[in-house]
């Protein structure tokens, strides 16, 4: 298997973010790393490293798996937003 391209995951975890209902903390918990770390990526402060960089893959390829859950609270917002 070869190694995940460090910019494209970041642009797509960057995205992900962008879209999601969670909270930057809670998507770090989830990825096994830091708030801090996330915000240092968000912000383009570092990069994914060796170690979390394949950790970052596997969450996104997972969660590109995964069913939308679509709840009161978050159905209300896109109705709001015009999604």
């Amino acid at each position: 298997m070869s190694e995940p391209d460090p910019v494209t995951t970041l642009r797509e975890f960057k995205g992900y973010v962008d879209r999601s209902f969670e909270s930057p903390g809670k998507i770090a918990a989830r990825v096994g790393v830091t708030y801090s770390t996330i915000w240092a990526w968000l912000v383009g402060k570092n990069r994914p490293g060796v170690k979390s960089l394949p950790r970052l893959r596997a969450f996104l390829d997972g969660e590109a798996k995964r069913p939308v859950q679509v709840t009161e609270s978050n159905r209300l917002s896109r109705c709001r937003l015009g999604s």
